[in-house]
């Protein structure tokens, strides 16, 4: 095959690739080279392709380059190269040489193949994996917990019974016994969940329901472990009811999991909650505790993922990503704004879809 044949293969290449002398000046890029550098010729004669590399790996490269020249020996190596935009993505580099019927090496041979994409997918894995194993570690620290809590309640119930202790310290025991069973409900819910939600099979089902009562309703039900945390939850909100076709369960669900956060981050400050009828119906849940960074404002809303370690706070790292699908689900937004050591913002819109009566 002619030289001019060999490079119309090469250049038709899906691949960048190019061809060097034995002393390692390259003499030749094929055009897909050029398309992805966004270089021309001149730029490239010799050691100019330098000039696409990242400058944190050059010299790396440069060495291996070196060795393999000094050896004749065959190489591979993954290295970004800088394209025509100036983003940088990984490519596959393997060089061989050719030799003469003499053994002498006629030219090196290279190609460099695009694994960008493959490489964030291998990120992604590896980081999906590393949550899950800190999630299955921490699950199992956060049910273990209220499971030994709940069988010791039980047990000294069961002495006081048989010593025929007074009712009200077995009403005692059996009140925080009930707290535990409810606390190990929640967690088993939101695994549930997590599971419906990774398989696509969230199901609302939607009803006339006023919230402004609703989180009325779980401020309440809150309220013993607000008092004990030292925060006061006030909610402020109009006198008219605001009754829309949501989903009440689901609803609940994210208001308890905001309040209950507010309570267990806000560092015994005041806790409020306004909502804000409009075009779009607006909640908000505003804390005066930790804050979180703003380079975790997005992330604490992925699965298993939390802004603070879990060795000083509960919790699966699931919550607020199920209150985000949920109130995705209901074709609204969730988000946050904060300032650390100041506090947090929770931010929930609601659609005005029509009530249920002239859905």
């Amino acid at each position: 095959m002619r030289e001019a044949q060999i490079r119309e293969v090469v250049d038709n290449l899906p691949d960048l690739a190019w061809w060097a002398k034995p002393d390692g000046h390259i003499e030749f890029y094929n055009r897909r080279w050029y398309e992805y550098t966004g270089t021309v010729a001149q730029d490239m004669e010799g050691w100019g392709w330098r000039s696409v590399h990242d400058p944190a790996m050059i010299d790396a490269v440069i060495d291996r380059w070196q060795r393999s020249l000094d050896s004749g020996e065959s190489f591979e190596m993954e290295f970004p190269l800088r394209g025509a935009d100036g983003t940088y993505r990984w490519f596959l580099t393997r060089v061989r040489p050719l030799r003469g019927a003499d053994g002498k090496i006629e030219r090196w041979i290279g190609t460099n193949t695009d694994i960008d994409d493959r490489r964030r997918a291998q990120t992604e894995l590896q980081r999906s994996l590393l949550a899950r194993d800190e999630f299955i570690s921490v699950a199992s620290h956060e049910l273990r917990t209220p499971l030994a809590s709940l069988v010791l309640q039980l047990e000294v119930a069961q002495r006081a019974v048989a010593r025929g202790d007074d009712a009200a310290k077995i009403a005692a025991r059996l009140k925080v016994a009930d707290r535990q069973q409810q606390r190990l409900s929640v967690l088993v819910e939101e695994m549930l969940d997590v599971s419906q939600i990774s398989l696509g099979k969230l199901v609302l089902n939607r009803s006339d329901t006023d919230v402004s009562s609703l989180i009325a309703s779980v401020i309440s039900r809150l309220q013993e472990r607000a008092t004990r945390a030292g925060s006061a939850v006030t909610l402020h909100a109009g006198t008219t009811p605001i009754v829309g076709a949501w989903d009440s369960s689901r609803l609940d669900q994210v208001f308890t999991n905001l309040i209950s956060n507010a309570i267990v981050y806000g560092k015994g400050q005041p806790i409020e909650v306004s909502v804000e009828d409009g075009a779009q119906l607006s909640i908000d849940v505003r804390d005066h505790g930790i804050g979180i960074e703003t380079a975790d404002l997005e992330r604490v809303f992925g699965r298993y993922e939390r802004a603070v370690s879990p060795r000083h706070f509960g919790g699966l790292g699931i919550g607020l990503y199920i209150s985000r699908q949920i109130v995705e689900a209901h074709g609204g937004t969730l988000t946050v704004s904060s300032t650390p050591g100041e506090g947090s913002i929770f931010s929930v819109l609601l659609p005005r879809h029509a009530t249920q009566e002239t859905a």
